[in-house]
C-alpha cells in the first residue's frame, strides 16, 4: 500500500482489522491481482458490502464508478475519490461510460466491476450484462474473476441494515480474451468461471 492516499491506507487497515476481529471473514486467491498495469477485477455482486469487501482483502486499490453528483461536497468528494471512485454521469450512454473506464485501465488502473450490473435478488449470480464485454474488448486487460459468497445473507435488498456474518471470497487466475472472441463468448467464459469460483466460496470451510 505504500503510495497509496491516506485515506485508503487508513481505510484497509481498519477495515481488515474490524472483518478479521469480528466477522466470519476468509479470502482465497488474494495475490492473483496483479500489483501493476490496468486489470479489470469482475465480481459477483449480492450485497452493497461488496465494494468495501473486495477492496479491504486487496494489496492493490481498485477504482469504482460513482456518481457525479456524490463529487458535489468538496469533502465527501475527496474522500470517495481518495478511496478509488471513479465519476461517471448517469446520464452517459453505456458506450460513452465504458470507453471512459476502459481509459482508466490503459492507464494503468486496477477497475471493480460487478458484471452483473446490480444486486443479487436471492443470492444467485445474475445475468451478466454486455457493458463488462465491451469494456474487456476496448481496454485489452487482463480480467481478474471474483467471487463474493456470504454478503447476501448479511445484508439483503430487502434490509436497511447489515449484520456481521460469514463471507468467503475466492479470487481467480487472470483471465485473458482474444480479439476474435465476440460478447456472447466473452459473457459466456466470464459466466462459467464465476460460477466455478462462487461454488469454490461456498465449499471453503
Amino acid at each position: 500500500m505504500i503510495g497509496r492516499p491516506a485515506p485508503y491506507r487508513l481505510f484497509v487497515v481498519s477495515s481488515r482489522s474490524y472483518l478479521n476481529s469480528v466477522w466470519d471473514f476468509r479470502t482465497v486467491g488474494d495475490t492473483n491481482v496483479p500489483l501493476t498495469g490496468g486489470v479489470i477485477v469482475a465480481s459477483t455482486h449480492q450485497s452493497h458490502l461488496d465494494p468495501w469487501i473486495l477492496q479491504a482483502c486487496l494489496t492493490r486499490r481498485l477504482r469504482y464508478m460513482a456518481r457525479s453528483t456524490l463529487f458535489a461536497n468538496p469533502l465527501f468528494g475527496g474522500m470517495i475519490r481518495g478511496l478509488g471512485a471513479i465519476p461517471f454521469d448517469r446520464e452517459a450512454t453505456s458506450a460513452t461510460a465504458m470507453k471512459n473506464l476502459a481509459a482508466e485501465v490503459k492507464k494503468g488502473e486496477a477497475l471493480g466491476m460487478f458484471p452483473e450490473g446490480t444486486r443479487s435478488r436471492d443470492g444467485e449470480i445474475g445475468k451478466l450484462k454486455p457493458g463488462i464485454a465491451l469494456l474487456i474488448r476496448r481496454s485489452k486487460a487482463p480480467v481478474v474473476p471474483a467471487a463474493i459468497e456470504g454478503t447476501f445473507d448479511c445484508w439483503p435488498r430487502h434490509k436497511k441494515i447489515f449484520r456481521p456474518g460469514r463471507v468467503r471470497i475466492v479470487i481467480g487466475e487472470p483471465m485473458t480474451f482474444e480479439r476474435s472472441e465476440g460478447r456472447k463468448e466473452v459473457l459466456g467464459r466470464l459466466g462459467e468461471r464465476l460460477h466455478s469460483l462462487r461454488n469454490e466460496a461456498r465449499a471453503m470451510a
